[in-house]
């Protein structure tokens, strides 16, 4: 049994061989005219074109894929170490990663989660896939961001000294607008007013 064990393991390991060699010589497969056109994309389109020289396959034109660049089952979907990989899009997917298994942590996952999870993986000691120097990529932005808020803390502290040596404008009195001229009515209500006090003071 440890025999047959030792005997795969060995046909991995040379198909594993095999699978480096054959990249390097493995073209890589673009979209037809891609090089010449902006608007075009460079990811492989199959082309469809009735004169496509790339589809009839001529001579001297890009390749096009075909089984033949393929990779063994075997080894299909397995990493450079023979360890087949797991996805991570999130920081509880570490607890479902099956055991023998690399870590490649999804594109689409942000910074601070991606921190998080590479993080977790290391106190797992699971080995990540996307990254040769995953703690040195955690001390490097760390420091990141440490120097971004100095940056800013900095930048606020100048505001705040500015804004406090800037001389405050001297208020302006506002001045009370005249009285407007009383009116005949209200003169003769004084004048009746007048009249009552004094008439008053008599009696």
């Amino acid at each position: 049994m440890a025999t047959k064990a030792a005997n795969g393991d060995n046909a991995t390991a040379e198909l594993l061989a095999v699978r480096k060699a054959r990249k390097t010589h493995k073209p890589a497969f673009r979209n037809q005219d891609s090089h010449q056109r902006k608007r075009i994309a460079k990811a492989w389109r199959t082309p469809r074109g009735n004169q496509s020289k790339v589809r009839l396959r001529h001579f001297g034109k890009p390749a096009r894929p075909s089984p033949g660049y393929g990779t063994a089952l075997a080894v299909r979907g397995l990493g450079p170490d023979g360890l087949p990989i797991f996805i991570v899009h999130a920081l509880n997917d570490l607890e479902t990663v099956p055991a023998q298994h690399n870590v490649l942590i999804a594109s689409t996952v942000g910074g601070r989660v991606r921190e998080a999870i590479i993080a977790a993986a290391q106190a797992k000691k699971i080995p990540i896939r996307n990254y040769r120097d995953a703690a040195g990529w955690l001390a490097k932005r760390k420091a990141d961001r440490e120097a971004k808020k100095a940056d800013k803390d900095k930048e606020k502290a100048a505001k705040t000294k500015a804004k406090a040596e800037k001389p405050k404008p001297a208020k302006e009195k506002k001045e009370k607008p005249e009285e407007a001229a009383a009116t005949p009515e209200e003169k003769k209500e004084e004048e009746r007013e007048q009249m009552e006090k004094v008439i008053t003071q008599r009696s």
